[in-house]
């Protein structure tokens, strides 16, 4: 039996989680200008303990989670502070003549593998103390369609929200993104690219087949699909990693090899890996292919909105116009 008041706090922290994502581009939005100290120490102390504090309180409550649960959670927040510590270290934004920048290279280096394991022990569920909602177990969305299972992921909420906290966001966007046509032909051409290139791809394999339908659970799909896939899979795969290996890249290549977004080629393999592990490697290659024209817009715009906008009307396009979240056909082969 679904317990409703896991399903109420999971939805009310993950739209807490959209809203502060949201206020890193629009501060009116941002919970943290109420809270006390400078733009460094809120952003890298205060806010981050809030999130786990809030976090922790939530999910013992409401028994989505255990003591186990808020030690991960805790780790999480201490990686992510000594990571973008090291990284301010090594800006100038932070500065102590008794640090070396090798201590603060180590450091760097062991708290981004700490939030690396942490995060994909989360997203495939190897970390003991988390009680996540299924909300549908093996629910046949159509005739031709393989079952499908659906969750509402508390766990993996509260880690991007840290993220985003932390500042683990955003490239710096083109100074032509600030002209609203930009901004339109990046988001409208990386949608159409999407949506052509993938499908194309999709119905000649036989992944996908034509399936025309409203079904029935679309608004909680979309709740999920929202909340808990594109928000959480944006911030981690484009926010966080692309962003670090484009910074890592940056320093290792040339600007002519930088011309060619290897960064954006990078993350969209560990993208597709990391479906692959869920789902094969038909749906890990698609995912890989996707997950390059989620990039790209991302890289253009510097925006995790616009690529989680285009993240999202993709899959409502494939629930509701071909067999999702895959054909049986292929499987019968």
């Amino acid at each position: 039996m679904i317990d409703l008041k896991s399903i109420l706090v999971t939805l009310s922290f993950g739209i807490i989680a959209v809203i502060n994502t949201a206020s890193v581009f629009y501060p009116r939005l941002l919970i943290k200008n109420a809270l006390p100290g400078n733009g460094w120490v809120s952003d890298r102390f205060i806010v981050p303990i809030g999130v786990w504090a809030l976090g922790c309180t939530l999910g013992l409550y409401s028994g989505l989670m255990n003591g186990y649960g808020a030690v991960i959670f805790g780790l999480f927040a201490w990686c992510c502070g000594l990571f973008h510590a090291a990284g301010a270290f090594e800006q100038g934004v932070l500065y102590h003549k008794t640090v070396k920048n090798r201590d603060v290279s180590i450091v760097s280096a062991m708290a981004f593998f700490g939030i690396v394991i942490i995060f994909f022990g989360v997203l495939h569920h190897k970390w003991p103390g988390f009680f996540n909602v299924c909300v549908l177990s093996q629910y046949t969305v159509s005739e031709h369609s393989v079952p499908y299972t659906m969750w509402f992921n508390f766990d993996r909420t509260v880690l991007a929200m840290m993220l985003c906290m932390y500042g683990a966001h955003c490239p710096k966007p083109s100074e032509s993104f600030h002209r609203k046509k930009d901004r339109v032909f990046w988001i409208s051409a990386g949608f159409a690219a999407t949506v052509t290139v993938v499908v194309l791809c999709g119905l000649g394999i036989g992944y996908i087949e034509w399936d025309i339908k409203w079904p029935s659970i679309l608004g909680l799909w979309s709740l999920n699909n929202i909340f808990f896939v594109c928000f959480i899979e944006e911030v981690w795969f484009r926010g966080f990693l692309q962003g670090r290996i484009k910074q890592g890249f940056t320093r290792l290549l040339s600007p002519n090899i930088m011309g060619y977004r290897p960064h954006i080629l990078a993350a969209s393999v560990i993208f597709g890996m990391d479906h692959a592990i869920k789902g094969g490697p038909v749906y890990g290659a698609l995912a890989m292919l996707v997950g390059l024209f989620y990039g790209a817009v991302y890289d253009g715009t510097g925006r995790i909105q616009y690529a989680w906008a285009v993240h999202f009307l993709f899959n409502l396009l494939h629930i509701v116009l071909f067999t999702y979240p895959a054909s049986t056909g292929i499987f019968s082969r």
